[in-house]
C-alpha cells in the first residue's frame, strides 16, 4: 500500500497542470449553472419532485445478521465505547460501593449486586481519560462470563 501511495505521490509531483482543460470544464459548469437557471418554474418544480421521490425511497435492508453483534453503547469522560451484550449481564445505577484501601488505581472498590460481591473496575485509569468525578449518572455494567463477573463503571 505504501508503494501505491507514493507512486501517486510521485507521479503528481511530475504531472504536468493542463490549465486549458481546467479552464473550459469550469467555463462549461459555469454554462450548465446559468442554462439551468433559465429553466421555467415549473420544468424546475418537477426536476426537484423526481429528486425528492428518488431519495423518498425506503432503503433496502441489506444488513447480515449472521455477522453482526449487538453492543450497549456507553460513556467514559465524553467518549463513546460499546461493549458486546453476549458478556452484559445487567446495567444498573451505582448507588453504594465500598472502596479498598491498598488497590491497584482502577479497582474503585467493591458492590452487592443481588447478594453478590463484585468489583468496579473504573476502565478510565486504564485509559487515562480525564476523571469527572461520581455522580448520580454512573451506572455499573456487570460484565460476566463463565469464569468471571465484575462490574464496570460507566459515565452515562
Amino acid at each position: 500500500m505504501p508503494d501505491e501511495i507514493n507512486s501517486i505521490y510521485n507521479s503528481s509531483k511530475t504531472a504536468k497542470v493542463d490549465w486549458d482543460e481546467i479552464k473550459r470544464k469550469l467555463e462549461s459548469g459555469n454554462q450548465l449553472l446559468i442554462n439551468n437557471s433559465l429553466l421555467p418554474i415549473e420544468q424546475k418544480q418537477k426536476i426537484l419532485r423526481d429528486r425528492a421521490k428518488v431519495f423518498a425511497k425506503e432503503p433496502k435492508n441489506n444488513v447480515d445478521t449472521e455477522n453482526t453483534i449487538e453492543v450497549i453503547q456507553f460513556s467514559l469522560a465524553y467518549e463513546i465505547y460499546g461493549i458486546e451484550t453476549f458478556f452484559i449481564r445487567e446495567v444498573f445505577p451505582l448507588k453504594e460501593f465500598t472502596p479498598l484501601p491498598s488497590t491497584p488505581a482502577f479497582l474503585l472498590g467493591i458492590t452487592n449486586v443481588r447478594g453478590k460481591i463484585l468489583p468496579v473496575i473504573d476502565i478510565k485509569k486504564f485509559f487515562n481519560l480525564p476523571v469527572k468525578g461520581l455522580s448520580d449518572l454512573n451506572k455499573l455494567i456487570v460484565l460476566s462470563n463463565a469464569s468471571i463477573e465484575f462490574a464496570v463503571l460507566a459515565d452515562l
